[in-house]
């Protein structure tokens, strides 16, 4: 009978060398990567990311609500102020203006326009009280006869025994201005 025989030869393989600074690396990103797979377990058991659900964490998934403005009464000697908040400029005749004015709430105001030096008279011009915010705008439809050129419109505003006047121009057309060029 014939005898096979191998013959295995041991080679021995030389031991791979890590530097010490690489094995530090390497120990201290494993500790990173424990503690922070703990700390979100931490998290995830305080705070709850399944089952019942607490008011805070459904409040917390809420858009925010808008906050009302709620607006002041100004004091009993507050001086009154004007300004002009809307002009339309130009106004064709027989189209509608429109001014509006930001002043003292609860101010009391008139409107006089005038076309060559003579009162406009148009149902949208009459006397108004400020809103809780300060705001009073009126409309009138400029007439199709009014005088073209350059008009005013003269705001006066109280409040107690203060008042304020503001003088808005606006020119009065025959026809639409052309659109501006945007160069």
């Amino acid at each position: 009978m014939l005898r096979l025989e191998l013959a295995v030869k041991k080679v021995r393989v030389p031991k791979l060398q890590v530097p010490r600074a690489v094995k530090r690396t390497l120990a201290s990103a494993c500790v990173l990567l424990v503690l922070v797979i703990a700390a979100g377990l931490v998290y995830v058991y305080l705070f709850g990311q399944g089952g019942d659900q607490s008011t805070t964490s459904l409040l917390a998934n809420q858009p925010p609500q808008a906050q009302p403005i709620v607006p002041t009464k100004p004091p009993a000697n507050a001086r009154e102020g004007t300004a002009i908040t809307v002009l339309n400029n130009p106004v064709l005749r027989g189209e509608e203006a429109s001014v509006g004015v930001q002043t003292l709430p609860g101010s009391s105001c008139t409107i006089s326009v005038e076309y060559n030096h003579e009162k406009v008279q148009a149902s949208g011009l009459a006397a108004k009280t400020a809103d809780d915010f300060g705001n009073v705008a009126w409309d009138w439809t400029v007439s199709t006869s009014a005088p073209l050129g350059t008009r005013s419109a003269t705001i006066t505003c109280s409040y107690n025994k203060s008042s304020s006047v503001v003088v808005g121009n606006f020119e009065v057309t025959n026809t639409t201005p052309a659109p501006s060029s945007g160069k």
